[in-house]
């Protein structure tokens, strides 16, 4: 989770670079796709959390929990190439300024 929220404000810090030079640097597709990946992972866990609250369908729980940590795992994966994705636009930028 830590990790998310560094690559956010990371991100937010290299915008805020590029917008002083005058270079807006709009949303990739690997981080829409990350933040897809984030919302499923936390429905999925909310599931989870119902279903075990519940007490109900208590079989399959093992299944959905197992389910939400793989889909939040592939969520900080694509946080993390989505991150040099966006720090490499942000090189190209400084070496076309020199």
């Amino acid at each position: 989770m830590l990790l998310l929220i560094y690559r956010e404000f990371s991100i937010l810090f290299i915008r805020n670079l590029m917008l002083k030079k005058g270079v807006t640097l709009g949303a990739r597709m690997s981080g829409k796709i990350k933040t897809v990946t984030c919302i499923i992972a936390a429905g999925v866990t909310l599931l989870a959390v119902s279903l075990e609250r519940l007490g109900i369908y208590n079989n399959i729980l093992p299944y959905v929990k197992t389910t939400a940590l793989v889909i939040f795992a592939v969520s900080v994966l694509l946080a993390v190439i989505s991150f040099f994705e966006y720090l490499s636009i942000y090189q190209k930028t400084e070496k076309n300024d020199d």
